[in-house]
């Protein structure tokens, strides 16, 4: 070092000067892991928006299935709902159904349709636990 605080390019060195290099790449280093940090986040969230995206068409076309074969069964005004739970890994889907007639079906019948409903929803590709309520 040369005197007067100089080293050999001519940049003083003072404490000063250190302590606004430190805070400068203080300063960067948070700017950069923020900006990682929301690169992540947006990811994920595209993920799980496509992940929605695709559910939703699954459901219309699991539908339009269920609709279909209770149209075949004479039962073609009933009420389909298709809803979805998740419980962290676990996925299940539960149908419900609403028909005038079915109020009329027995046990034995009610457990038939449902397992029938089931089937169907399984059939559409859809490896989820299915649960069917008739009412």
């Amino acid at each position: 070092m040369k005197k007067g605080g100089k080293n050999m390019r001519g940049i003083k060195l003072g404490k000063g000067n250190l302590v606004k290099v430190i805070v400068g790449a203080i300063a960067a280093i948070i700017v950069i892991v923020l900006c990682l940090g929301v690169t992540a986040m947006a990811r994920e969230r595209m993920a799980r928006e496509e992940r929605q995206r695709a559910y939703l068409l699954q459901k219309e076309e699991t539908v339009r299935s269920v609709r279909s074969f209770l149209r075949e069964e004479g039962y073609g005004n009933s009420g389909v709902t298709l809803t979805r739970h998740e419980d962290g890994e676990e996925e299940e889907w539960i149908l419900s159904v609403h028909h005038g007639s079915m109020d009329r079906l027995g046990e034995a019948e009610r457990e038939e349709l449902a397992g029938a409903l089931s089937a169907v929803v399984k059939g559409n590709g859809n490896d989820v636990t299915v649960r069917v309520r008739i009412k």
